[in-house]
């Protein structure tokens, strides 16, 4: 909802264009970072007991060290830092 009433109609719902980009920084600089702590989530929780009991070592690889991994990677490359220069 955030990200939305920041674009549409030229920022309005946040008091014009120069407000409704810097709602939108935060916004999204907001969800890079949740998007890295539920990462790091996702791997810690692949090194509990429960996870370990139940799964092979192969498939604890892939999914909580290997995919976290390549998915921050993939991510990395799509940030571009220039639309970031006013915060």
């Amino acid at each position: 909802m955030v990200g939305a009433g920041s674009v549409w109609f030229g920022g309005a719902a946040f008091g014009g264009g120069l407000k409704a980009k810097l709602v939108w920084k935060y916004h999204r600089l907001s969800g890079y970072i949740l998007l890295i702590l539920f990462l790091v989530t996702i791997y810690l929780a692949g090194r509990s007991q429960l996870v370990s009991f139940h799964s092979t070592y192969v498939v604890r690889l892939i999914a909580y060290t290997l995919a976290p991994i390549f998915i921050l990677v993939s991510l990395y490359s799509r940030i571009r830092c220039t639309k970031f220069s006013c915060i």
